[in-house]
């Protein structure tokens, strides 16, 4: 089996698969399989995952075998086989063998692929409200940490958004907003400083909390503590 023939025939094996009452399954550990499992996760905790896909490193698609010779000698590797890596033809299998398994689309032919530094950023860079009833695969370019899959859920439940700020999962771009505006009407500095910076390190904002993030010597003991850690 290989990804190709997976994304070509895949559905079709599983038809005849469930018809006669055996698994047909992609590998884990590659990243259709690594995204599934993140999908199952997703669900588990009580969201609705509408976008799903591959971190790339680096992508020219107008690499070809001629362009990728040298490497692929020093690598004992096959021309071929290298630009497929660069040039979206294994990113695009993965991404039809995800789509078929979760029954997602594309937002766009070619997908969007949008660049950014951190996978952490990934709800910023697309317009989620239109895939709140089909969801899309999509893949991020030179996000952090550089390769794997990513999988973005949704839910209307305050309960539920709440708590996932709270566990450095949620939408640090609101939190920022909330607690930007729960300052501006006289709440202690000390009270919302350290959700603060977690909603700067869910958005991937690691300077903005080096330059603007200071402990002041009439914060608690605790707080000191917390900005610290």
């Amino acid at each position: 089996m290989n990804c190709e023939m997976d994304a070509t025939v895949g559905p079709v094996l599983k038809h005849y698969a469930d018809k006669n009452e055996v698994i047909y399954t992609n590998t884990d550990g590659d990243e259709p399989g690594v995204a599934s499992n993140m999908y199952r996760f997703v669900k588990t905790i009580g969201l609705k995952p509408i976008l799903a896909g591959n971190l790339k490193g680096f992508y020219d698609p107008y690499r070809n075998p001629d362009t990728q010779l040298d490497f692929a000698l020093k690598n004992n590797q096959k021309p071929r086989m290298m630009t497929s890596f660069i040039d979206g033809t294994k990113l695009s299998f993965e991404l039809t063998v995800l789509a078929n398994c979760l029954g997602f689309g594309v937002g766009k032919r070619g997908m969007f692929g949008p660049k950014c530094a951190d996978v952490r950023e990934a709800a910023q860079q697309y317009q989620l409200d239109n895939y709140h009833e089909q969801g899309i695969v999509d893949y991020l370019l030179g996000a952090a940490p550089g390769t794997g899959a990513y999988v973005i859920g949704y839910s209307e439940d305050k309960v539920k958004k709440e708590y996932l700020r709270y566990l450095k999962m949620g939408d640090g771009a609101s939190a920022e907003k909330e607690l930007d505006r729960a300052q501006r009407l006289g709440i202690e500095e000390q009270r919302v400083i350290v959700f603060l910076t977690k909603s700067y390190l869910l958005q991937g904002q690691n300077q903005r909390i080096l330059d603007e993030v200071k402990i002041k010597n009439d914060f608690s003991n605790s707080v000191k503590a917390d900005l610290l850690m």
